[in-house]
């Protein structure tokens, strides 16, 4: 192995880089306001009735699923009614058919 010896660092190169500059620092005449973790009282109370944009958001959001599962118990239905037709028919050609014998 190969031994590497350190050069100690002189104190004038360390003082050097760890001067600061000496302007003064300009203190604030504002004082921070105090914050407390206490409940905040509500603008409006709670059950009061006003009509918002988000009220006006979730009628039209309820009505377009409602008018979705309409539409979705409407084709249901169609279906239904084509398989419906589908089973009378089979059932007729069943009828018609004439039994084969053995």
């Amino acid at each position: 192995m190969a031994t590497t010896k350190k050069k100690p660092v002189s104190k004038s190169k360390v003082r050097a880089t760890t001067v600061r500059s000496k302007t003064p620092r300009k203190k604030s005449t504002k004082k921070q306001e105090v914050r407390s973790f206490r409940v905040a009282k509500p603008e409006t109370p709670f059950l009061t009735f006003s009509i918002t944009k988000q009220t006006i958001y979730w009628l039209v959001l309820s009505v377009v699923v409602l008018v979705f599962g309409l539409w979705l118990i409407k084709l249901q239905s169609d279906i239904q009614a084509i398989y419906d037709s589908i089973d009378a028919t089979n059932a007729e050609q069943i009828e018609i058919l004439p039994a084969k014998k053995q």
